[in-house]
C-alpha cells in the first residue's frame, strides 16, 4: 500500500513513537470524542493504539497515519485492510485537528481516502460510539450507513457503519 497516495493535499507518514507528542496535541483538542469514548487520551494509550489489531490482523495490515501541512498535524487515520474481509477497508481512528475543523478538510480527507481505496477495496467501514451526534453526522454526511451492527463495550456502544466505494 502507497499510503503516500491517500492524499493529494498533505503528506502522509506512518507515525511513529517520536510522533506521539504531536498525536497527543491533536486528541487534546477534541475532548468531546473522550466524553463518548473513555479513557481519556494518554501517551501510553497512543502508543497503544499504535499497534492495536483486530483479531487475525498482523502489523502488516495496519496503517496508524498522519496527515501534515508542513509541521502540523492536521489529521490521524488508524486503518487496517482486508478487515472484516478482503474487500473492505476499516477505519478504527480518524480525529482531525479541531484548529482546521469546520473548514471541509474531513471531508475532504475522506473522499482523497476513498478514492484511493476503491482501487483495492469495495467498502470502508468504521464504528462510532452511540450518542455521539458529531460523529454520527459527520460519517453520515460522508455516505456512511449503518449496518445494523452493534457492538456493545464495557463503557460505550460501537454503531458499525460502512459505505460502498
Amino acid at each position: 500500500m502507497k499510503t503516500e497516495l491517500l492524499s493529494k493535499r498533505y503528506d502522509v507518514t506512518v507515525l511513529q513513537k517520536s510522533d506521539i507528542p504531536d498525536v497527543m496535541s491533536l486528541c487534546l483538542g477534541n475532548p468531546q470524542y473522550y466524553r463518548y469514548c473513555p479513557p481519556f487520551v494518554t501517551e501510553e494509550s497512543i502508543a497503544s493504539d499504535m499497534k492495536a489489531l483486530p483479531d487475525g490482523k498482523t502489523a502488516e495490515d495496519k496503517f496508524y497515519l498522519g496527515f501534515w501541512d508542513g509541521k502540523t498535524l492536521v489529521a490521524v487515520l488508524d486503518l487496517i485492510i482486508k478487515y472484516p474481509n478482503t474487500k473492505t477497508a476499516f477505519i478504527g481512528f480518524f480525529m482531525v485537528n479541531a484548529q482546521v475543523q469546520g473548514k471541509g478538510i474531513g471531508s475532504a480527507l475522506v473522499d482523497d481516502i476513498e478514492e484511493y481505496l476503491k482501487e483495492a477495496f469495495s467498502y470502508i467501514r468504521l464504528g462510532y460510539v452511540k450518542g455521539n451526534k458529531q460523529s454520527e453526522s459527520f460519517w453520515v454526511k460522508n455516505g456512511f450507513k449503518p449496518t445494523g451492527v452493534t457492538v456493545k463495550g464495557e463503557e460505550y456502544e460501537m454503531v458499525v457503519m460502512e459505505k460502498e466505494i
